[in-house]
């Protein structure tokens, strides 16, 4: 997970108990949702959105302090917002996050895909493709416990 804020006093957290008092949005329907309360434990109650657009907007009226939104989505979101700042990335969870793709149910091509993957991972091709496009992600600061 990671927050994004506009370059208020929310930009110096470093830690989550400097985000303790801050007002958060998430969209709806998402683990970001659930890592505010669980994880932030604001002492505000977060703002829910329909969209991450409408969390966007939220931010930019001043409505709300952060967003909380996975980092690869955080990273685009954040030159969406006017004077956008990615504030950092939290640990992962346990059980961290996945990504994974979606077939329609009994696709034939889910066996295809599982190999190719697997042959990425073997051949070190799924690492070399991480260092050179994620790199970014892991100069993102920590935001610690």
């Amino acid at each position: 997970m990671t927050t994004i804020g506009a370059p208020t006093p929310i930009a110096g957290a470093t830690t989550v108990a400097d985000l303790k008092n801050y007002k958060f949005a998430a969209e709806q329907g998402t683990t970001s949702l659930q890592f505010i309360a669980q994880v932030i434990q604001p002492t505000q109650q977060p703002a829910v959105f329909d969209t991450t657009r409408d969390a966007i907007s939220a931010l930019q009226a001043g409505q709300v302090d952060g967003l909380v939104l996975d980092l690869p989505t955080a990273a685009y979101t954040q030159y969406s917002v006017d004077n956008g700042l990615l504030i950092g990335k939290f640990a992962p969870t346990n059980p961290p996050e996945q990504f994974g793709l979606l077939f329609q149910k009994g696709s034939s091509l889910v066996t295809c895909a599982n190999k190719a993957i697997d042959a990425l991972k073997s051949d070190g091709t799924l690492d070399q493709l991480q260092t050179r496009w994620l790199k970014s992600y892991a100069d993102v600061p920590d935001i610690t416990g």
